[in-house]
């Protein structure tokens, strides 16, 4: 009787021990399988995340290529035709037409710039004009970066909060700044015995102020050397928009800007209208 009662309680140990191990067992192998998913699921992450890190990386250098590519050389001209001065000041009406709905403008990377905020000596400087140019008593400045630079300018990213009584928003503009060692904004004057650098500028000026203006269509622009002068001149539509059975029209006009070729002074400006009130 004693043999059956100590034989009983070496199977119910034996059964618990057995148990104990096939839990024990269950336990490992759901360890180990968290373990792989784990790995696994952390390569993925890493495989994911790099492809990621190397798609931005291709994009940011997308985004390089064409700034250097187009975001700063040179100006060029304002639509995909090109004209004679004689052509110009001879143009019909029907040819006026023509130009002013047919021609596509070209775009430049300046044309993101909403201000010309002088000119300036350094890249420091061109972003205390920016600052200058934003700054008021209902926008405050976030931060400034120089985005690029070419012969003639800089652009400044100006990051600024407009706050008023209702108001709140982040805002971002692109800001061109003239470099002084070509020309001074402020003392209206060239710095440079180049007559290519006064088409340069005056082309950049007409472009980034004239470019959301839909009232003005800026065609081309010609620089000659005259005795003593540099004479810029530029032609362009000027559109009114009537009201009241009035038909919209447009003007063809020239500026004339004179500059003295030896100390760069800016000597004056007209405006000539050479064609008026063509129907459109």
């Amino acid at each position: 009787m004693a043999k059956s009662r100590k034989k009983k309680k070496n199977n119910e140990k034996l059964k618990f021990i057995l148990l104990f191990f096939a839990l024990l067992i269950i336990v490992v192998i759901f360890l180990i399988s968290e373990i792989i998913g784990f790995n696994r699921n952390s390569k993925f992450s890493l495989k994911r995340s790099k492809g990621i890190s190397e798609e931005n990386e291709t994009l940011e250098n997308v985004a390089a290529d064409k700034v250097e590519s187009e975001g700063f050389k040179d100006f060029d001209n304002f639509i995909t035709e090109t004209f004679s001065e004689q052509e110009l000041e001879n143009m019909s009406a029907s040819d006026m037409l023509n130009v002013y709905k047919n021609s596509e403008k070209t775009e430049w990377y300046v044309r993101n710039c909403k201000k010309i905020a002088g000119s300036a000596e350094s890249k420091e400087g061109a972003i205390i004009n920016a600052k200058v140019e934003y700054a008021n008593k209902n926008q405050f400045i976030n931060s400034c970066e120089v985005l690029g630079e070419s012969e003639y300018y800089y652009v400044i990213k100006v990051n600024y909060s407009y706050i008023d009584t209702n108001t709140n928003m982040d805002l971002e503009n692109d800001v061109l700044v003239f470099k002084e060692s070509v020309y001074s904004e402020s003392k209206n004057k060239f710095n440079t015995d180049k007559i290519e650098d006064v088409k340069a500028i005056y082309d950049l000026e007409y472009y980034v102020k004239n470019y959301s203006n839909g009232g003005r269509n800026l065609i081309q622009s010609f620089v000659n050397n005259t005795n003593d002068e540099w004479v810029y001149t530029i032609y362009y539509f000027n559109a009114y928009y009537g009201q009241d059975n009035v038909d919209d029209n447009i003007d063809l006009v020239k500026d004339v800007i004179h500059i003295n070729n030896k100390t760069g002074e800016v000597l004056n400006k007209e405006s000539v209208v050479i064609r008026k009130g063509v129907t459109i």
